[in-house]
């Protein structure tokens, strides 16, 4: 089981300088089980949000950010709850 935060998943979708290299790395573990939590959904949320806020962004470019990784969370990652210890 591999656990992904946001930092790491966020150039999956909003392209930076270590994009490459996290994709490579994420096809690698095809066999591994692999894991966000709805906290790295609220988290991707955010950051779209403040990039936009920031005018890296625009409404339709942040929409398409959101939508992409929504769509990369159904088909590759299982979603895990929090438990009250991870508060």
């Amino acid at each position: 089981m591999i656990y992904f935060d946001t930092s790491f998943l966020a150039p999956l979708v909003l392209p930076e300088s270590a994009s490459g290299k996290i994709m490579a790395f994420v096809r690698s573990l095809a066999d591994e089980q692999q894991m966000v939590s709805h906290w790295t959904r609220l988290e991707f949320s955010s950051l779209v949000a403040r990039k936009a806020r920031m005018g890296e962004l625009d409404e339709k470019g942040a929409a398409r950010a959101d939508a992409r990784f929504e769509a990369m969370v159904k088909k590759f990652l299982a979603v895990v709850l929090p438990s009250v210890e991870d508060f």
